[in-house]
């Protein structure tokens, strides 16, 4: 009997101590994890914008015969500033900006042929046929379309193609489509846009395995009202489609790219026979003379909001240093507040730090 015992009180000692140590091996556990996840820093987040960025409004004027507004920033901390965005309010106690009227300006390549920036409401190079120009587009202004045949014409003009290109543009989808919606389409040779919302389409026409077939349409489901950056680059031999900064199909296509004597058109067919209108805004819309690299498109889709104030660099208000500052408006806004949203790089990303606010009362 007494050895009966002395056995069960050996094994229960013994389970106490597995659980004992089974506990302290889950607390070292959790406190590794625990450790691991403080350090721990996902690379799809942006850095938080550094210590030290600062800027004020010094001054401001507003220019009502031309809808402009100046306004003198002032880089008050330690960090350069590469670009600042500009939100106005047009209400009676605002306390924040709420359009964007930043006037932007792009940093021009040889390799960019055509540069449809929407940022002001006349078309340089195309003719416009009703389209409506708005101030709020993905950056800047913007066009937009209302699937009922309006368009801009580009002229017969394929921009000095020949065997290799990229064209992008940001889109927004007002509606389901009834039919196929071009982008641009220079009929029978080039196009980017879509069969209807849930299927891109992208078109290009070649003296040997062409790309002017459906066989290479791609699903893709477009939420309606969201921007999103669609891309299609071609490198002599295969053709990529990406949406944002993600590759989404491809295709062979080899030999010359075709060409004929039809127009080049924004938002429909370039014989403007067939029902193949647009229904939604456009911007930003880009064609190149080669094939951009995946690295490239995501440069394009991340950092395309960051805007070159000449043809070499950024900004760069340096701590320290003033800048005039441009803005445009229209009649009805009415301005009693002005936001300027300070931008800065860090590591590559594109940090949007805190505000500056500056109430006003004289641009009415």
């Amino acid at each position: 009997m007494r050895t009966l015992l002395y056995s069960n009180n050996k094994r229960g000692i013994s389970t106490i101590i597995a659980y004992v140590l089974l506990i302290s091996i889950t607390l070292s556990l959790s406190v590794m994890v625990f450790n691991w996840l403080k350090l721990y820093t996902n690379p799809d987040e942006i850095s938080e914008c550094p210590d030290g960025v600062s800027i004020s409004i010094t001054n401001y004027n507003c220019q009502e015969s031309t809808n402009n507004f100046l306004y003198t920033l002032k880089n008050t901390g330690r960090f350069t500033i590469k670009s600042v965005q500009t939100k106005i309010n047009n209400q009676t106690n605002a306390t924040f900006g709420m359009y964007d009227r930043s006037v932007y300006y792009t940093k021009k390549s040889d390799d960019l042929l055509l540069d449809l920036t929407f940022d002001d409401k006349y078309i340089v190079g195309g003719e416009d046929y009703g389209t409506s120009w708005i101030m709020d587009g993905k950056i800047g202004g913007a066009r937009s379309f209302d699937g009922e045949a309006n368009y801009i014409d580009l002229g017969n003009n394929i921009f000095d193609l020949e065997n290799q290109l990229t064209i992008s543009s940001w889109v927004k989808i007002n509606s389901d489509f009834v039919s196929e919606s071009p982008i641009f389409r220079k009929d029978g040779v080039l196009q980017l846009g879509f069969l209807n919302r849930t299927t891109i389409r992208n078109l290009i026409g070649t003296t040997g395995t062409t790309g002017w077939t459906i066989a290479n349409d791609i699903y893709y489901e477009f939420d309606l009202d969201k921007w999103y950056l669609l891309t299609m680059s071609w490198d002599g031999s295969i053709m990529n489609t990406y949406v944002n900064d993600e590759p989404k199909g491809s295709a062979p296509i080899t030999g010359q790219l075709v060409s004929n004597s039809l127009n080049s058109v924004i938002g429909a067919n370039s014989n403007l026979l067939n029902s193949l209108d647009f229904n939604g805004t456009l911007d930003e819309i880009k064609i190149y003379n080669r094939a951009l690299s995946s690295e490239e498109v995501e440069n394009l889709y991340k950092y395309n909001a960051i805007r070159y104030i000449s043809d070499k660099q950024l900004l760069d208000i340096k701590p320290g240093d003033e800048y005039m500052v441009n803005g445009n408006y229209t009649d009805s806004d009415k301005i009693t507040l002005i936001q300027a949203q300070p931008i800065v790089i860090d590591k590559k990303d594109i940090i949007y730090c805190k505000p500056v606010i500056q109430k006003v009362t004289n641009c009415n």
